[in-house]
């Protein structure tokens, strides 16, 4: 290498250096060393829908006794709430625990996990949303279990083997449905809570013989708009009454 070339390369080396010590200028960070990654925690809703299908599928699997689903369509048949609603926890936590033995012993589980599972879940219903169903099942095997929680979500549903299958979301199968969702219902109001004071020995079905405080009580309402729930052609649906305005096929 010539003197001069060596003397111009030099000269840029130098200028290079005293570039990088300008106190303006803030030297490069090295990156930091990747650390473990912290697992994301679970959102509630998805340990609660988790605990909703699963009680679903030791519903439909305890139900392929007859005996038993003898016993529910008593119940739903007695039940004074609208749609002959059921309040799902409140039956499995009934004094003689028949629902929760038999989701229990159904699905081969402890009842600690089903109540466990019952406990974790939201509030839930249990009932036929579509009228022609309540009208047609008679108490046989010709029937499913659908759960759901999201607006016009496609349901899932087991048959009485504890088979998934997915419905769909605009309109219900022919085969009857018995529907687990979130509570949209107030069990509490008076006359509601007539089936449990029969079924903890307040003697026969219907009021069971209760006695509704006097008082001024609205016995009919229509909504154009309840805001609430998904919609289909203009018309709000909830969850909880998915398939109610559908004829069946």
């Amino acid at each position: 290498m010539t003197r001069p070339y060596r003397l111009a390369v030099l000269a840029l080396l130098a200028g290079a250096a005293g570039c990088s010590d300008r106190p303006d200028q803030a030297p490069t960070a090295p990156p930091e060393a990747a650390g473990p990654v912290a697992p994301a925690a679970t959102p509630a809703g998805h340990i609660q829908r988790a605990a909703q299908e699963r009680l679903a599928r030791r519903m439909a699997l305890a139900l392929a006794d007859p005996g038993f689903r003898t016993y529910v369509q008593d119940a739903l048949d007695r039940s004074p709430v609208r749609e002959h609603k059921l309040h799902l926890q409140r039956l499995m936590g009934l004094p003689d625990h028949r629902v929760l033995q038999a989701m229990a012993r159904a699905s081969r589980e402890p009842e600690s996990a089903v109540e466990s599972d019952a406990r974790s879940a939201t509030p839930l219903e249990f009932y036929m949303p579509v009228a022609a169903h309540r009208a047609a099942w008679n108490g046989g095997d010709e029937l499913l279990v659908a759960t759901a929680r999201a607006d016009h979500e496609a349901p899932l549903a087991f048959d009485l083997r504890g088979n998934r299958r997915l419905l769909s979301a605009d309109a219900p199968p022919t085969t009857p449905v018995l529907a687990v969702v979130p509570v949209e219902t107030d069990f509490d109001a008076p006359g509601d809570v007539a089936l449990m004071t029969a079924e903890e020995g307040g003697g026969g079905g219907g009021t069971g013989g209760t006695t509704q405080p006097s008082g001024l009580y609205m016995t009919y309402s229509h909504f154009v708009d309840d805001f609430e729930g998904y919609r289909d052609n203009g018309t709000e649906l909830s969850v909880g009454s998915l398939w109610a305005s559908f004829p069946l096929p």
